[in-house]
Protein backbone atom coordinates (compact mmCIF):
# COMPACT_ATOMS: atom_id res chain seq x y z
CA UNK A 1 0.00 0.00 0.00
CA UNK A 2 1.86 3.33 -1.02
CA UNK A 3 2.76 5.90 1.63
CA UNK A 4 -0.13 8.91 2.18
CA UNK A 5 1.95 12.27 0.69
CA UNK A 6 2.39 14.80 3.05
CA UNK A 7 2.48 18.50 1.95
CA UNK A 8 0.51 21.86 1.19
CA UNK A 9 -1.51 22.69 -1.29
CA UNK A 10 -0.76 26.14 -3.77
CA UNK A 11 -4.34 27.57 -1.71
CA UNK A 12 -3.10 27.01 1.75
CA UNK A 13 0.78 28.62 0.39
CA UNK A 14 -1.00 31.82 -0.82
CA UNK A 15 -3.32 32.13 2.19
CA UNK A 16 -0.31 31.90 4.47
CA UNK A 17 1.76 34.29 2.38
CA UNK A 18 -1.22 36.74 2.48
CA UNK A 19 -1.55 36.59 6.66
CA UNK A 20 1.86 36.87 6.95
CA UNK A 21 2.30 40.26 4.83
CA UNK A 22 -0.62 41.51 7.10
CA UNK A 23 1.52 40.68 10.17
CA UNK A 24 4.41 42.60 8.46
CA UNK A 25 2.11 45.05 7.90
CA UNK A 26 1.41 45.35 11.26
CA UNK A 27 4.37 45.38 12.88
CA UNK A 28 6.31 47.62 10.63
CA UNK A 29 5.23 50.93 11.82
CA UNK A 30 5.60 50.18 15.45
CA UNK A 31 9.32 48.20 14.99
CA UNK A 32 9.68 51.95 13.31
CA UNK A 33 8.51 54.33 15.89
CA UNK A 34 10.39 51.66 18.44
CA UNK A 35 14.16 51.88 16.93
CA UNK A 36 13.50 56.22 16.66
CA UNK A 37 12.37 56.28 20.33
CA UNK A 38 15.92 54.08 21.19
CA UNK A 39 17.54 56.38 18.76
CA UNK A 40 16.39 59.86 20.83
CA UNK A 41 16.96 58.39 23.93
CA UNK A 42 20.31 57.19 23.61
CA UNK A 43 21.37 60.78 22.12
CA UNK A 44 19.58 62.34 25.26
CA UNK A 45 21.03 60.03 28.19
CA UNK A 46 24.55 60.64 26.17
CA UNK A 47 24.20 64.16 26.56
CA UNK A 48 22.99 63.99 30.10
CA UNK A 49 26.20 62.03 31.21
CA UNK A 50 27.81 64.52 29.70
CA UNK A 51 26.68 67.12 31.77
CA UNK A 52 26.58 65.08 34.99
CA UNK A 53 30.26 64.46 34.40
CA UNK A 54 30.93 68.42 34.13
CA UNK A 55 28.80 68.87 37.31
CA UNK A 56 30.30 66.17 39.39
CA UNK A 57 33.63 67.48 38.51
CA UNK A 58 33.14 71.08 39.66
CA UNK A 59 32.00 69.92 43.02
CA UNK A 60 34.96 67.58 43.20
CA UNK A 61 37.69 69.97 42.24
CA UNK A 62 35.99 72.71 44.27
CA UNK A 63 35.87 75.39 40.58
CA UNK A 64 33.82 75.54 38.16
CA UNK A 65 33.27 73.75 35.64
CA UNK A 66 32.17 74.26 31.77
CA UNK A 67 30.89 72.31 29.63
CA UNK A 68 30.68 73.37 25.98
CA UNK A 69 30.09 73.14 22.18
CA UNK A 70 33.24 72.02 21.04
CA UNK A 71 35.12 73.41 17.85
CA UNK A 72 35.62 71.26 14.98
CA UNK A 73 39.74 71.39 15.85
CA UNK A 74 38.64 70.03 19.52
CA UNK A 75 40.59 72.90 20.90
CA UNK A 76 38.00 75.67 22.02
CA UNK A 77 34.35 76.31 22.30
CA UNK A 78 32.70 76.97 19.33
CA UNK A 79 31.75 80.38 20.19
CA UNK A 80 28.82 80.44 17.22
CA UNK A 81 27.45 77.02 17.48
CA UNK A 82 24.20 76.11 18.41
CA UNK A 83 23.62 72.22 18.67
CA UNK A 84 25.01 69.82 21.11
CA UNK A 85 25.50 66.85 19.02
CA UNK A 86 28.18 68.84 17.17
CA UNK A 87 30.40 67.27 20.18
CA UNK A 88 31.07 68.93 23.69
CA UNK A 89 34.49 69.98 25.46
CA UNK A 90 34.29 70.01 29.58
CA UNK A 91 37.48 71.73 30.96
CA UNK A 92 38.13 73.31 34.52
CA UNK A 93 37.66 77.16 34.85
CA UNK A 94 40.70 78.54 37.06
CA UNK A 95 40.03 81.92 36.62
CA UNK A 96 38.34 83.06 39.46
CA UNK A 97 36.06 81.22 42.45
CA UNK A 98 33.43 83.22 42.20
CA UNK A 99 30.07 82.31 39.89
CA UNK A 100 31.39 84.37 36.94
CA UNK A 101 32.88 81.77 34.92
CA UNK A 102 34.85 82.57 31.22
CA UNK A 103 32.92 81.64 28.25
CA UNK A 104 36.05 80.44 26.02
CA UNK A 105 38.57 77.66 26.69
CA UNK A 106 42.04 79.66 26.86
CA UNK A 107 43.98 76.55 25.98
CA UNK A 108 47.71 76.30 27.42
CA UNK A 109 48.52 79.73 27.28
CA UNK A 110 47.84 80.91 30.67
CA UNK A 111 48.42 79.76 34.13
CA UNK A 112 46.37 80.58 37.03
CA UNK A 113 47.12 80.34 40.86
CA UNK A 114 45.28 77.80 42.31
CA UNK A 115 46.06 78.27 45.88
CA UNK A 116 46.26 82.35 45.92
CA UNK A 117 50.01 82.27 46.90
CA UNK A 118 50.85 84.50 44.23
CA UNK A 119 52.48 82.20 42.18
CA UNK A 120 51.08 80.32 39.11
CA UNK A 121 49.88 77.00 39.30
CA UNK A 122 48.48 74.99 37.07
CA UNK A 123 46.85 75.90 33.07
CA UNK A 124 42.99 75.49 32.52
CA UNK A 125 42.26 71.55 31.77
CA UNK A 126 40.40 70.01 29.41
CA UNK A 127 38.53 66.66 31.23
CA UNK A 128 36.71 65.56 28.42
CA UNK A 129 36.45 66.04 23.95
CA UNK A 130 32.88 64.22 22.77
CA UNK A 131 32.71 63.25 19.21
CA UNK A 132 29.55 63.34 17.93
CA UNK A 133 26.72 62.99 19.42
CA UNK A 134 23.88 61.94 17.20
CA UNK A 135 23.53 62.43 12.68
CA UNK A 136 19.82 62.13 13.41
CA UNK A 137 19.14 64.66 15.86
CA UNK A 138 19.80 67.90 17.27
CA UNK A 139 20.19 69.12 20.85
CA UNK A 140 19.56 72.75 20.76
CA UNK A 141 18.67 75.38 24.48
CA UNK A 142 15.91 77.61 25.44
CA UNK A 143 18.44 79.21 27.56
CA UNK A 144 18.55 83.06 27.15
CA UNK A 145 21.45 84.95 27.67
CA UNK A 146 24.38 86.36 25.30
CA UNK A 147 25.83 82.88 25.48
CA UNK A 148 23.54 80.31 25.87
CA UNK A 149 25.62 77.20 25.21
CA UNK A 150 27.85 77.62 27.72
CA UNK A 151 27.13 75.87 31.34
CA UNK A 152 28.98 76.38 33.86
CA UNK A 153 28.58 74.45 36.82
CA UNK A 154 29.75 75.92 40.12
CA UNK A 155 30.97 73.47 43.14
CA UNK A 156 27.47 73.56 44.86
CA UNK A 157 26.26 72.08 41.57
CA UNK A 158 24.07 75.05 40.77
CA UNK A 159 24.96 76.75 37.09
CA UNK A 160 27.09 79.39 38.34
CA UNK A 161 26.26 82.19 35.81
CA UNK A 162 23.06 83.32 33.79
CA UNK A 163 20.10 82.01 33.72
CA UNK A 164 19.38 78.61 36.06
CA UNK A 165 16.26 76.94 35.41
CA UNK A 166 16.38 75.94 31.51
CA UNK A 167 16.41 73.06 28.98
CA UNK A 168 18.01 71.54 26.58
CA UNK A 169 15.69 70.42 23.45
CA UNK A 170 16.16 66.75 21.06
CA UNK A 171 14.86 67.56 18.21
CA UNK A 172 15.15 65.87 14.73
CA UNK A 173 17.12 67.42 12.19
CA UNK A 174 14.84 66.80 9.32
CA UNK A 175 11.73 68.92 10.52
CA UNK A 176 12.43 70.23 14.07
CA UNK A 177 10.19 67.80 15.54
CA UNK A 178 10.80 67.88 19.59
CA UNK A 179 11.15 64.68 21.33
CA UNK A 180 12.83 64.96 24.49
CA UNK A 181 14.65 67.48 26.95
CA UNK A 182 16.73 67.74 29.89
CA UNK A 183 15.71 69.94 32.61
CA UNK A 184 17.83 72.04 35.04
CA UNK A 185 16.43 73.37 38.06
CA UNK A 186 17.74 75.98 40.30
CA UNK A 187 20.03 73.58 42.48
CA UNK A 188 21.83 72.54 39.04
CA UNK A 189 19.45 69.17 39.14
CA UNK A 190 18.66 67.83 35.57
CA UNK A 191 16.35 65.22 34.35
CA UNK A 192 15.28 64.07 31.16
CA UNK A 193 11.80 63.44 29.96
CA UNK A 194 9.75 62.25 26.27
CA UNK A 195 7.77 65.02 24.85
CA UNK A 196 4.59 63.70 23.53
CA UNK A 197 3.78 64.07 19.91
CA UNK A 198 2.45 68.20 19.20
CA UNK A 199 3.34 69.27 23.32
CA UNK A 200 6.55 71.76 23.74
CA UNK A 201 7.00 70.34 27.41
CA UNK A 202 6.87 67.26 29.30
Amino acid sequence: MPKQMQGVTLVELMIALVLLSILVAIAAPNLKEFSERNRVTAATNQMLSYLSLARSEAAKRNYNVVLCIRNTEGTGCDTGGTDYSQGVLIFVDYADRTNTANNTYDGTTIKYDLDFDDAPDSYEEIIFLSEPITSTYKIVSNRPGNNPTVIPFAPNGAVASGTKTFALQTLTKEDNTLKRRIVFNMAGRMRACTVAEGQTSC
